[in-house]
């Protein structure tokens, strides 16, 4: 079949030629192309596209005549902008956007249509944790234009429970952390963790996010703590951070804790000031047990005497028919005097290195490096090795595996860790995760 070429010309209806006018869409490809319905499709798209990006969503367009002269073709293509489209409300699945919502939508209201001053909207509202957004029409209101957004909305509570079995002493010990995102669809948040490290230690701590200071560019934190561990240590924190979200992905934060330590072991006591700065970049998926993406993050406490910093970067690829994951993380202390035990790094339990317990070994510095590789799909069984430098470690490998169940709200890891130092036993890991 001989394929005619095309020439296009266009008609707009109501539409100036002048300055940015019609002239400037793109159809030059076009050119030469037979005509079918979907070369009309991607012609109209455009034209459409073009109209919205000047505030007209509300277009029209459609085929007025296809002319045939001899081998070549004119189509006129006519459009209609209709009305400019200036938002004056949003209106979320039918009800309106909470005071909360709106300010997501604040560099919107009042202004022509832009697709994309809707996006940034969009993307804003999901970096609150608001859910998934995305603008389904537009309908008339009391006063304007009603910009109509729909959402899914994502999972408002968060659990993990973290727990570990240690046959060489016949102890347990574990992790559990409640976590809300989005507190009655408002964008707060809050977080409630418990551990217990040992037999005879338990940790719990506490914070709260509140995302409307400032009209929303910065974002205020509370929370405090407590930890104890018999004949070794005991202390108390509160903290206040201002937390500037870069985007839904990024944030960093600075603020100040007081502290009051107790290091049972040695007689010591303290009770100070600290300043607070770090800042995280994550973009793991999905939530359980993720499979793809990127973090980093550090955190600081410092004083005019002591300067603790942590680290943490980890990325997830696929790999063929496999998940493949690569981090590390680490922490070094300086202290003007000898440390408390509340200020080294205890390594060990959930997190690498897997294959020693927690409380086992309390270290000034430390820097662990992790492999690991799984197979993708619901059922995902894993490999790792952990390596980890510090002082004391009988050895700094640590190996191990186990298999993920992943399901769209619930997902549970069972893992035995080992540490190839002599005479261990090993770890028998359990954790669960569930989005409600």
């Amino acid at each position: 079949m001989e394929i005619l070429p095309l020439f296009v010309s266009l008609w707009f209806c109501g539409l100036s030629v002048e300055g940015d006018g019609p002239k400037s869409l793109e159809y030059e490809d076009l050119v030469g192309r037979e005509i079918t319905s979907g070369l009309i499709d991607t012609l109209t798209e455009r034209a459409l596209l073009w109209c919205a990006e000047r505030g007209f969503p509300l277009a029209k367009a459609w085929v007025g005549s296809v002319e045939k002269r001899g081998d070549s073709a004119f189509l006129t293509l006519m459009v209609e902008r209709g009305t400019l489209v200036i938002i004056r409300d949003i209106r979320v699945e039918g009800k309106t956007a909470s005071p909360a919502m709106r300010r997501c939508f604040s560099g919107v209201l009042g202004f022509p249509y832009s697709p994309q001053r809707t996006s940034e909207a969009l993307s804003r509202a999901r970096g609150f944790g608001f859910g998934e957004f995305t603008a389904s029409g537009f309908s008339m209101g009391e006063r304007g234009f009603v910009m109509e957004v729909k959402r899914t909305e994502a999972a408002s509570l968060t659990v993990l429970g973290s727990g570990a079995y240690d046959p060489s002493e016949g102890s347990a010990f574990g992790f559990l952390e409640f976590f809300a995102p989005n507190i009655a669809g408002t964008g707060r948040r809050a977080r409630l963790s418990w551990e217990r490290l040992s037999l005879l230690s338990q940790s719990i701590q506490g914070s709260y996010r509140e995302p409307w200071v400032l009209g929303g560019s910065v974002w205020l934190e509370i929370g405090g703590g407590y930890a104890f561990a018999e004949s070794l240590y005991m202390t108390e924190e509160a903290y206040y951070k201002a937390v500037y979200p870069a985007s839904g992905e990024t944030e960093l934060w600075a603020g100040q804790s007081w502290r009051r330590d107790k290091d049972f072991a040695s007689g010591k006591a303290f009770s100070g000031l600290f300043f607070l700065l770090g800042g995280t970049w994550s973009g793991l998926r999905p939530r359980i047990f993720p499979e793809r993406g990127f973090l980093v993050s550090a955190d600081s406490r410092l004083s005019q005497s002591l300067q603790r910093v942590t680290w943490e970067a980890g990325l997830r690829f696929p790999l063929w028919f496999s998940t493949a994951g690569l981090s590390t993380r680490g922490g070094f202390l300086r202290s003007d005097e000898a440390a408390l035990i509340t200020d080294l790094f205890q390594i060990g339990g959930h997190l690498p290195p897997r294959g020693y317990r927690p409380q086992r070994f309390f270290l000034e510095d430390y820097s662990a490096v992790s492999f690991e590789l799984g197979m993708r799909g619901a059922v995902s069984p894993f490999a790792f090795l952990d390596i980890c430098w510090g002082r004391g470690l009988p050895s700094p490998f640590s190996w191990g595996g186990g298999v993920r169940l992943r399901g769209k709200a619930l997902g549970l890891e069972a893992m035995y860790a080992r540490s190839a130092g002599p005479g261990e036993k090993g770890l028998l890991h359990l954790s669960i995760v569930g989005l409600f």
